[in-house]
């Protein structure tokens, strides 16, 4: 049912931004800081490139990330387009259940959804209080990020998490489009990415 839309937690935005800052503009600005003023120079402020430097709306960019090198997994014509599908998609497009629904339902037929992935299967039941469309959000940020297209997070947390005029009156859509349930993705993403690594130190120790 529709309710009130949870608080956004600002400081998981923030956090989450400094961890989707793939070029380390963040780094780079407070390094500069720190460096004493020079007197003979004059001291003008160079605006260095944000995540959300692009108009609203105006979807994802299609190119990959440099982090394709890294993908493991081929993709059929299909899911190729059903990859350019999902990253051409409006961040706030993805907030919105009934297209969440068809891009994830398009994204699991191709096989960009991993099948395996504890978010790819959801039932009628989840439906019922929102965990399938969360569920299926999440899904998708983990092939986004598989396949090289970890930007769509960034953009989703800075263009919908990051608007505080940006909610909805309904319960399920107003929790997609707040910075908690990315964080709540971030955190069981990164557990994963830690127990994969450390089953294969595991059994790099073993056959040495």
């Amino acid at each position: 049912e529709g309710g009130s839309p949870p608080r956004r937690s600002h400081a998981s935005l923030r956090d989450l931004e400094d961890r989707c800052d793939l070029g380390g503009t963040r780094s780079a600005r407070v390094k500069q800081s720190d460096r004493a003023p020079s007197a003979d120079r004059p001291q003008t402020k160079t605006r260095h490139p944000e995540i959300g430097d692009r108009p609203i709306g105006a979807g994802i960019p299609s190119r990959r990330d440099n982090m394709t090198a890294l993908s493991t997994t081929s993709l059929s014509p299909a899911g190729e387009a059903a990859l350019e599908t999902l990253v051409s998609c409006l961040p706030a497009d993805l907030s919105r259940v009934a297209k969440l629904r068809e891009v994830h339902a398009a994204c699991s037929a191709a096989g960009v959804v991993d099948a395996r992935s504890a978010t790819a299967e959801t039932s009628a039941g989840d439906d019922d209080d929102g965990a399938g469309d969360v569920a299926r959000l999440h899904s998708l940020f983990d092939a986004a990020v598989r396949h090289g297209a970890s930007s769509l997070v960034c953009h989703y947390v800075d263009e919908v998490c990051g608007r505080d005029d940006f909610s909805s009156p309904d319960g399920v859509e107003a929790y997609l489009r707040d910075g908690e349930m990315v964080a709540e993705w971030a955190v069981a993403a990164t557990r994963r990415a830690e127990a994969v690594l450390a089953s294969a130190s595991a059994s790099a120790a073993s056959n040495a």
